[in-house]
């Protein structure tokens, strides 16, 4: 028991080594009341990192004049951490969804107005602060009678006559401002 008038002056501390893992705390002063919380001990741990990862996110799609997405968005989060490295990214939908692991972009086809919460905490423990991004998805047009605008890329190494060297990569992109965009498709060859 520490005791202000003790050799330490009332001061002690505990050094231990803990693995990755969740660990629960709990420390009780008398006359003074308690403190508990929860310590969380990562692989790697996070030697002096006490920043929070970087948090950001996109909304893609075609929009109509008024911005709205048509058709749908795709929603892109992104977290960076310099310190410990990411740990965790999560999202959710509207200011009452439950959180969900971010694996991959999201995609929102409902009509309406819509929020995207997202947050990160790194291998350290430090966690970013909640952000969200707001957007609008508006119904495709039933008299769109433009078709989409497509284009396509090729990009590889070449030799001096132009052939490309082993492979080629082709990008095909599309948009319309219209309706949206439903499918792309390709094909290889003439016949194909």
């Amino acid at each position: 028991l520490a005791n202000p008038s003790d050799a330490e002056g009332g001061k002690h501390s505990v050094e231990v080594t803990l693995t990755p893992g969740k660990y629960y705390y709990h420390c009780t002063i008398p006359g003074h009341g308690q403190m508990k919380g929860v310590l969380t001990v990562t692989e790697g741990g996070g030697g002096d990192d006490t920043e929070a990862p970087a948090t950001s996110a996109k909304v893609d799609g075609d929009q109509n004049g008024d911005g709205a997405y048509i058709g749908q968005a795709t929603v892109t989060v992104e977290a960076t951490d310099a310190g410990s490295g990411v740990d965790t990214v999560e999202y959710a939908l509207g200011a009452d969804g439950e959180w969900q692991p971010y694996t991959a972009p999201v995609v929102v086809n409902e009509v309406g107005d819509h929020t995207v919460r997202y947050r990160a905490t790194d291998k350290a423990g430090n966690a970013a602060e909640e952000k969200s991004v707001d957007f609008a998805v508006a119904a495709p047009p039933t008299d769109d009678e433009t078709p989409p605008e497509t284009s396509a890329t090729v990009t590889g190494e070449k030799d001096d006559a132009g052939a490309y060297l082993g492979m080629a990569t082709v990008t095909v992109t599309g948009s319309d401002t219209g309706s949206g965009v439903n499918t792309i498709e390709y094909a290889l060859g003439a016949d194909g």
